[in-house]
């Protein structure tokens, strides 16, 4: 079967020329829907907003290895990120390139297109290349298809989205295309050196390169002739994490972090691949041996990363406030248990995902040899990503990219017997397969959409919380001046550093707990004790929207507070009003009384 030979070419022209098709449909649908958007700045997220803070700030001359956030929580010297600068400089290199053609803001919002949109072309290539290698060019279509519908994947693939999500969902495809590579050697270089730009972009990508490195280790085990991809690995994950390290970080911090890949990490890795080269030279025979060998190492790096860096055994949160994790690290939506989600988004990635691990394993019992190992090894990392994803919600949109290849050939198939079964039951079973891939929880949202007007109505409905404010930002740029700091809700902080020259207490990242406890206290405190511990840090001003989410949250607290007193426009004498909302969902500006 032609789909299933390895000697076929990287990528091939019929399967490249499929993928661009879609991928032109989906960005055009994508952009023009975006397009007035990404002009306005009006960013998916906070944390693309801070991330394009960040860009600007490196374009103005900050030091390529000062990650610093100066007007973060100004009054403790700003805040150290833990981001990558491998992200940030797709952007700045389309920005710089392109300024001096069509100008610096021109630049910057194509940037802000093109990077998403780049992302999504190399996602689709990589997930195309699995269904075309393993499943035949007739999937590749639908595959690409799934990628661009599939809501965990559009959503971190949309223009705009210059957060590292999607490239992490691109080198976890890498990843699985190096298990498929006819010359384990190669194949084992490529699959290290992904997993170490995965981790050095975020280090939640470490449970999964553990369950890679684990099917090399298997494949070792099952048959001595099978250690090139194993060594192979190590050594590229040693190596090019080394080098990512000195190229993106430097060494001026060498402090172990329990939410980045550091010294301690590299030592591990390094340890691993030595060890492992040293046992592959040995050409052990037994699998006792082999297994010896193997557990001994991952024994010896266990203990040095628990030795080195005891503190971060909890995982990479475990250097944050114990009140700040409580205040709100907990409340963060994404980064809670999927059992405590909403049904859609569970259904989102769980579904998906299901049916991904099913059509794995019936090709598993369809086939033999190094293609029957392949589909269990493809099934049991899904599986694993499934396991990730529901510790950690956010991790889903890795899931479902797992799962997309194998999707897009069922729905390839469904497709067909829709066009040509002359069996009504069929065809009907058919397109509601379909409508599983591509809409999971359609039932639940028409379920919902059925009984909303009857909730809304009820007496004890919850208010409208908004999650973004309308603001006039030239305004606001206008009265906040540079170096004066505003006390904001967290997620409005990164839209205020880039629309304004103004300072923040804290925006909702972990890095920066301290500022985040202070804001926390003031907006629990009585207006009388926020308006002293303001004056203490010298803030200027307070910004807010009177039905921000976080704004009703905080004044959940009870008492009086200064959240509270907000959140029913009952706004302290000592705060003057300088930009006055029309509604709930405006930003109010009060500059704060000295007097």
């Amino acid at each position: 079967m032609s789909g299933l030979d390895r000697r076929r070419p990287l990528f091939g022209r019929e399967m490249v020329v499929r993928v661009a098709a879609v991928w032109l449909a989906a960005i055009a649908l994508s952009l023009a829907f975006a397009w007035s958007k990404l002009a306005a700045l009006d960013l998916p997220g906070p944390d693309d907003a801070l991330r394009l803070v960040q860009v600007r700030d490196l374009l103005a001359g900050q030091g390529w290895f000062d990650l610093t956030q100066y007007r973060i929580d100004a009054a403790s010297g700003g805040i150290a990120m833990h981001w990558s600068r491998l992200v940030d400089a797709p952007i700045i290199l389309i920005a710089a390139l392109l300024a001096p053609l069509i100008g610096h803001d021109a630049a910057e919002v194509v940037a802000l297109a093109a990077v998403p949109v780049l992302t999504l072309l190399a996602v689709m290539l990589l997930a195309g290349r699995i269904a075309w290698r393993m499943l035949g060019l007739k999937a590749v279509v639908a595959t690409g298809i799934v990628v661009a519908v599939a809501a965990p994947l559009a959503n971190q693939l949309r223009p705009g989205r210059i957060d590292h999500h999607g490239w992490q969902i691109a080198l976890a495809l890498v990843a699985i295309n190096a298990l498929i590579a006819r010359d384990e050697r190669k194949g084992g270089l490529v699959l290290g050196t992904a997993l170490a730009a995965w981790m050095a972009i975020s280090i939640e990508g470490l449970p999964l390169a553990a369950a890679f490195i684990g099917i090399a280790a298997l494949r070792w085990l099952r048959d001595p002739q099978d250690a090139a991809l194993m060594t192979h690995a190590m050594a590229a994950l040693a190596a090019a994490s080394a080098l990512l390290f000195a190229f993106t970080r430097g060494f001026t911090d060498l402090a172990a972090h329990c939410d980045a890949i550091g010294p301690v990490h590299l030592s591990v890795f390094l340890l691993g691949a030595a060890s492992l080269f040293g046992l592959a030279r040995l050409e052990p025979r037994s699998v006792a041996v082999r297994l010896g060998g193997l557990a001994a190492t991952a024994a010896a790096a266990f203990s040095l990363l628990a030795f080195s860096a005891p503190e971060c055994a909890t995982g990479g949160f475990a250097q944050v406030d114990p009140a700040v994790r409580e205040g709100w690290l907990a409340t963060i939506a994404e980064g809670l248990p999927m059992w405590q989600q909403e049904p859609t988004i569970i259904l989102l990635t769980v579904v998906p995902a299901a049916l991904g691990i099913w059509g794995m394993m019936h090709h598993a019992s369809l086939t033999h040899s190094w293609l029957r190992r392949f589909w269990l090894e493809y099934a049991a990392l899904t599986l694993a990503a499934l396991g990730v994803a529901m510790l950690v919600s956010r991790a889903g949109s890795v899931t479902v990219a797992f799962a997309a290849p194998v999707l897009g050939w069922q729905l390839s198939r469904w497709v067909e017997v829709v066009r040509t079964s002359p069996v009504p039951r069929q065809r009907i079973a058919a397109i509601a397969g379909c409508t599983l891939i591509l809409v999971p929880a359609l039932p639940f949202t028409l379920g919902t959409l059925l009984t909303s007007s009857a909730v809304n109505a009820s007496p004890g409905a919850a208010p409208d919380i908004l999650e973004t404010c309308e603001a006039d930002w030239a305004a606001f740029a206008k009265q906040a001046g540079r170096g004066e700091e505003v006390l904001a809700p967290l997620d409005l902080g990164p839209q205020i550093l880039l629309r304004s020259p103004a300072g923040v207490v804290a925006t909702s990242h972990h890095r920066g707990d301290r500022g985040i406890k202070v804001l926390l206290e003031i907006f629990a405190a009585s207006p009388q004790e926020a308006r002293t511990m303001l004056a203490a840090r010298g803030t200027k001003w307070v910004a807010t929207c009177t039905g921000h989410h976080e704004l009703y949250f905080y004044a959940l607290e009870g008492g009086e507070t200064l959240a509270g007193a907000l959140r029913g426009g009952n706004a302290p004498a000592w705060l003057e009003p300088v930009i006055a909302p029309r509604s709930p969902a405006d930003l109010a500006l009060w500059r704060i009384r000295t007097e």
